[in-house]
């Protein structure tokens, strides 16, 4: 600790206040990453959490992506009256046409947004003075229209999370995982026998096309023909189902390409791909922390290949894999698509949290609640002309 109080001393905060929801403790607002990396990575080792509250995450998507896009870190420190740190909010100040948004810093790579929080400190904080201590830490920040906090997800490995529980904290998606057993044969008697006779007959078929390799972690010095695929794959992808295509806009690609560099072959960045002769047809980047695997950007062939399945093959390989290295839990990230219920056993809440603080950020708040409504009204009528089409064809 006494090293820690030595930093805190050096690092210059853009606000301080003493806290009143939970006394002895100080409130901090900085405008920096790097300042903190030592305190960050103390209160990593102490918390509860998921891979995107780490340093190594977050300082690699501010780098490339943050400051590129003139995004200003805004990140909220909590200290104990001994000068250790027990909380860290990793909030940053985004531009949205006119609007100052304050959101938790990632946007669109982080599939899971939270504050690390020190477990032996939150243990005597209620829920109101937990509230209380967040407007506190608002209260700090200047030059904010409204504030959105998305995919917050309702708890950590072990532990609640107490920012979904903010009154005024909504349930707006879902992640899936797997809990995963001693054995691939105990997770794969409850999949579908169907579609793991699918999968048999269809890696057999591409095992007579050519060379057939599964690769589930690639080394460093042969990443770069996979990555490439990876990225030709998924932008692709992303462009034919009309997504936003992140490869092309500034930054992201850098973001990937920054963490494989540094952190391939430590344990926390993977690559896996199955190949067949000389074509990438199944490709996948994903992350390892605490006994976690993340499914993070799958990619794979189309055309020809699609008829294999192959994206379906490489996932069920990979759970196979992350069972036979001893991890407890393959995540599937957020979203609800058919392919996560399927290979699933549990279901994450995520939560938002809205706030308007000028009158700009009211607007935008009233702007979005209307369009909320419009598109649940437009999707009940059109569940409700589709059950009368039925309706009418069975009452002939």
């Amino acid at each position: 600790m006494a090293s820690e109080r030595s930093l805190n001393a050096s690092v210059a905060a853009l606000a301080r206040a003493a806290s009143h929801a939970v006394p002895g403790c100080w409130l901090e607002v900085h405008d920096a990453f790097e300042p903190l990396q030592a305190a960050w990575a103390a209160l990593v080792d102490q918390c509860d959490c998921y891979v995107f509250q780490t340093w190594q995450w977050n300082i690699a998507w501010q780098r490339a992506v943050g400051e590129r896009q003139g995004v200003r870190p805004r990140l909220v420190r909590v200290l104990d009256g001994a000068g250790g740190t027990v909380a860290l909010w990793p909030l940053c100040l985004y531009r949205q046409g006119r609007l100052r948004v304050l959101g938790f810093a990632g946007d669109r790579v982080s599939d899971y947004r939270a504050p690390l929080l020190s477990p032996a400190w939150l243990g005597q904080v209620d829920a109101a003075a937990f509230a209380r201590l967040w407007d506190e830490c608002l209260a700090l920040i200047a030059g904010v229209d409204i504030v959105r906090l998305e995919r917050m997800p309702e708890r950590f490995a072990h532990t609640e999370n107490p920012m979904a529980r903010l009154p005024g904290a909504e349930h707006t998606e879902n992640a899936h995982f797997v809990t995963l057993p001693a054995t691939c044969e105990a997770y794969l008697r409850g999949r579908s026998a169907q579609i793991l006779a699918g999968n048999r007959r269809k890696a057999r078929r591409l095992k007579e096309l050519g060379a057939f390799v599964f690769t589930p972690d690639h080394a460093a010095s042969d990443w770069d023909a996979a990555f490439s695929a990876l990225v030709a794959h998924k932008s692709r992808r992303w462009r034919e189902t009309g997504s936003r295509d992140l490869f092309a806009e500034a930054g992201y690609l850098d973001f990937y390409r920054s963490l494989s560099a540094h952190h391939i072959g430590s344990g926390l960045v993977t690559l896996d791909s199955i190949r067949v002769a000389d074509d990438f047809v199944a490709v996948h980047w994903g992350l390892m922390f605490r006994g976690r695997y993340y499914w993070i950007l799958p990619a794979y062939a189309s055309g020809a290949w699609d008829k294999y399945s192959c994206g379906r093959i490489l996932l069920q390989y990979m759970i196979e894999w992350a069972i036979a290295r001893n991890m407890q839990c393959f995540d599937l990230t957020v979203g609800d698509e058919p392919y996560k219920q399927t290979w699933s056993t549990g279901r994450l809440r995520l939560y938002r949290w809205h706030r308007a603080r000028t009158w700009r950020g009211r607007l935008a708040l009233a702007a979005g609640r209307l369009r909320e409504r419009a598109r649940a009204v437009s999707c009940l009528r059109r569940w409700v002309g589709g059950a009368r089409r039925i309706a009418a064809r069975y009452l002939r």
